[in-house]
């Protein structure tokens, strides 16, 4: 249930704002779900689970960002 209102949301926003000016919000998503799962479920966080999490959302920014304003390489011709 709780994933079904979650899309009718995302695609609420993503029409009133526009796809580009939101694609970024789904980093909060492991976010919030961590926050959802501690008070619903009293799910425990160790520093292991924080710093891993830090990491691979770090990562996965980079990767996003990173290529955005890199310049387009030339084709290579073989």
């Amino acid at each position: 249930m709780s994933a079904f209102l979650g899309w009718l949301v995302w695609d609420w926003v993503n029409t009133r704002r526009g796809v580009g000016r939101t694609a970024p919000l789904q980093y909060l998503m492991p976010l919030v779900a961590g926050a959802v799962a501690w008070l619903a479920t009293g799910e425990r966080y160790t520093a292991a689970k924080i710093i891993g999490a830090a990491v691979t959302l770090g990562g996965v920014a980079l990767a996003q960002f990173a290529t955005r304003d890199a310049p387009d390489a030339p084709a290579q011709v073989d």
